[in-house]
C-alpha cells in the first residue's frame, strides 16, 4: 500500500534496470466505466458506435456500485460526451440469508450459486429475485424458494389440467374456437382478468418493474386456477361436447397461452417446456419457441369491467365466507344453514343476489343473506396499534387507550373505513396505527375486511351433519380411485364388503349425488370378483369398499 510501496524496486528481467510502482493507478472501477467507449469503436467508427449508445438499461446492487460504477460510468460519459451514458438504471438491494443475516463462509450460511441451481432450480430462483421488491433486502434460502416452487407449480397443474382433458376429448384449439359472444359470463370474466394483465405487464416491462408484473402475475394465477378452473371442472367432466364445453376449452387454452408467454423472460424453461406440447403439438404454423412469439397485446373491448366488478364481488364474499369457516374450524365439506354479508355499495347487492347459487355451491352453504345491520349479531372493538402508534406518541398511550374504549367501536369503525383520522384529547390518530376487530354476541363467526362482514351461522343439525358426511365420502371414495390409478373418465361399480347401518343409509340418501360425484354406479349387493378392495376411514367408521371396472361411459 502507498506511500510504503513506492520505496520498493525491482529488477526488470529484460533490461536489468530498476524499476518502480506506476505513480498513477485508478480504481479498477474506471475500467469497467469507459467500457462503452473502449470496446464499440468510439474512436475508430464513431456511427457504429452511435448505433449503441446510449445502454437501454443497467443494473447493480446500490450499496456496492453507487459510488463506483455508476458514479464512474456518468463521470466518464459527461467528459466525453456530456451526456448520460444509459437510459435506465436499476440499483438493488443486498442478498441476505432466509433470516436476514449476512451470508459468510465463516458463519455458514452461504450457499453456492451451483448448489441453488442444482437444489432451488433455476426458474424458481429467477422468480425469487424478479417477485421482489428491489427497495429492500432479499432474503434467500431453500425454505424460501418451497414457496415459490408451489406457486410454479400451480402454473403447471393448470396445464396438466387442460392437457389431461383436451387429450380425452380430442381437442383442437386451431379447429374448435369459439366466437366470443357464444362464451359465458364466467369465461368472459376470465378472458377480461387476463386481458386488462396482459395491459399492465406491457406497462411494467417497459418501466422495467418486473416486480409489479410478478405480484399480479401472482394474482392472475390465483384467479385462473382458484376460480376459473374450479367454476368450470365440471364442463370439463360432462360426457357431451357442446358449445359450452368447448368454451371452457377454449377459454383455458388462451388463458395458458397468454400467462406462459407473458412469464417466458422469467421463468424460460417451464413456460417451453409447456409451449411445446400445449401449442406445438396442434399448431404447426406456431413459432417454434414460447421465445420466438410475439409479445401479448390487450384486447379493450374483452375487459368487461362491469362483469369484473361483478364477479371479483362474489369472489370476495367467497374469500371472507372460507375465512369465517376457518375461524370456527369447520371444514368446507360440512354443510352450513346460513351466511350473511354486509356489503358497502348496492350494486355489490344487486351481485350477490343475482350470483347467490355461486356463494352456496363454494361454500356449501343453504342460504345467502344480505343485511345492513350488524348490531344483533357483533360488536366493534378498536385498540390501537401499539407498534406504531408507540413511536409517535410514546407516554399519552395510556390515555388513548381509555379515549378508544369511551367511543362506540362502530363510529371508530366507520371513520376508520372512511380514511378519517380519530382526535381523542386533542392526539391526532390516523386510521392506520388503530386495529379494529369484531366480536360476535351470538352463534355465529365473524370476519371484517374494511366495511365488509361476513357472519357465519355455525350451528349444525343432524340433517347437516349427515350431508357432510356424505361429502367425507365422496373425498375418500375420489380419493381411491386414485390409489387404484383408474382414468379420470372411467365408470365403476362400488358396494360395501364392510360397513355400519349409518354408512349405508346415508350412501343409500345421497346415492345420485355420489355417484355423478365418482363416476360409479352403487351397488347395495356385494360384487363378486372385484378389481379393488381399499378401505377408508371417516372419523369412527371404518369402511371395506370393493370396487369393479365399468367401461362403459
Amino acid at each position: 500500500h502507498k506511500p510504503y510501496i513506492d520505496n520498493i524496486k525491482i529488477k526488470c528481467s529484460k533490461c536489468g534496470a530498476a524499476v518502480e510502482r506506476i505513480p498513477d493507478v485508478g480504481n479498477p472501477w474506471l475500467d469497467a466505466a469507459i467500457v462503452p467507449y473502449s470496446t464499440m469503436h468510439y474512436i475508430t467508427d464513431n456511427d457504429y458506435w452511435k448505433q449503441w449508445f446510449p445502454a437501454e438499461f443497467i443494473t447493480e446492487s446500490l450499496p456496492g456500485q453507487f459510488r463506483n460504477w455508476f458514479y464512474s460510468l456518468l463521470a466518464m460519459s459527461t467528459v466525453l460526451e456530456n451526456t448520460a451514458p444509459f437510459k435506465t438504471v436499476l440499483g438493488h438491494a443486498l442478498v441476505k440469508d432466509e433470516h436476514g443475516n449476512d451470508m459468510h463462509k465463516s458463519a455458514g450460511n452461504s450457499i453456492l450459486f451451483e448448489d441453488a441451481a442444482d437444489k432451488i432450480g433455476v426458474d424458481v430462483m429467477r422468480w425469487m429475485y424478479t417477485a421482489h421488491n428491489p427497495e429492500y433486502n432479499l432474503n434467500f434460502g431453500f425454505e424460501i424458494a418451497d414457496e415459490i416452487r408451489k406457486k410454479l407449480l400451480t402454473l403447471w397443474n393448470m396445464y396438466s389440467f387442460y392437457i389431461t382433458y383436451a387429450k380425452i376429448d380430442r381437442y383442437d384449439p386451431t379447429q374448435q374456437q369459439v366466437a366470443y359472444e357464444d362464451l359465458s359470463d364466467l369465461d368472459k370474466w376470465a378472458l377480461a382478468k387476463l386481458h386488462a394483465f396482459v395491459k399492465e405487464a406491457n406497462a411494467d416491462y417497459k418501466s422495467y418493474r418486473v416486480d409489479r408484473f410478478m405480484r399480479k402475475f401472482k394474482v392472475l394465477l390465483d384467479n385462473m386456477s382458484n376460480w376459473y378452473i374450479r367454476r368450470s371442472r365440471r364442463r370439463f367432466w360432462k360426457s357431451e361436447n357442446d358449445n359450452d364445453k368447448m368454451g371452457a376449452y377454449y377459454t383455458l387454452y388462451t388463458i395458458l397461452r397468454t400467462m406462459i408467454t407473458t412469464i417466458a423472460p422469467i421463468v424460460p424453461f417451464v413456460s417451453e417446456a409447456i409451449y411445446q406440447n400445449l401449442v406445438l403439438s396442434v399448431d404447426k404454423d406456431a413459432p417454434e419457441s414460447v421465445h420466438l412469439q410475439d409479445f401479448p397485446t390487450e384486447d379493450e373491448s374483452k375487459i368487461d369491467h362491469d362483469l369484473l366488478n361483478k364477479i371479483d364481488t362474489i369472489i370476495k364474499a367467497v374469500e371472507m365466507g372460507r375465512s369465517a369457516r376457518n375461524k370456527a374450524n369447520i371444514r368446507t365439506r360440512q354443510p352450513l344453514a346460513n351466511i350473511l354479508f354486509k356489503v358497502k355499495h348496492e350494486k355489490e347487492k344487486a351481485y350477490i343476489i343475482e350470483l347467490a347459487d355461486q356463494i352456496k355451491e363454494e361454500l356449501n352453504i343453504k342460504t345467502v343473506t344480505l343485511i345492513d345491520d350488524i348490531d344483533t349479531y357483533v360488536s366493534y372493538e378498536a385498540k390501537p396499534n401499539f407498534t406504531t402508534l408507540g413511536k409517535k406518541i410514546g407516554k399519552q398511550m395510556p390515555q388513548v387507550v381509555q379515549g378508544l374504549k369511551n367511543i362506540d367501536g362502530a363510529v371508530i369503525a366507520a371513520q376508520i373505513q372512511r380514511g378519517e383520522s380519530i382526535v381523542i384529547d386533542g392526539i391526532t390518530i390516523e386510521p392506520g396505527d388503530i386495529n379494529i376487530s369484531i366480536k360476535e354476541k351470538t352463534d355465529v363467526v365473524a370476519v371484517e375486511d374494511h366495511g365488509y362482514v361476513a357472519i357465519l351461522d355455525v350451528n349444525i343439525t343432524e340433517e347437516l351433519k349427515n350431508e357432510g358426511f356424505g361429502r367425507d365420502l365422496v373425498r375418500s371414495l375420489n380419493n381411491v380411485r386414485k390409489e387404484d390409478k383408474l382414468d379420470v373418465d372411467e365408470r365403476i361399480d362400488f358396494s360395501y364388503k364392510e360397513a355400519s347401518n349409518y354408512v349405508i343409509t346415508i350412501s343409500s340418501s345421497m346415492q345420485s349425488y355420489i355417484e355423478k360425484e365418482t363416476l360409479s354406479n352403487y351397488r347395495i349387493d356385494d360384487i363378486p370378483n372385484p378389481d379393488f378392495e381399499n378401505k377408508i376411514f371417516i372419523g369412527n367408521e371404518k369402511i371395506i369398499v370393493n370396487i369393479k371396472r365399468n367401461k362403459k361411459t
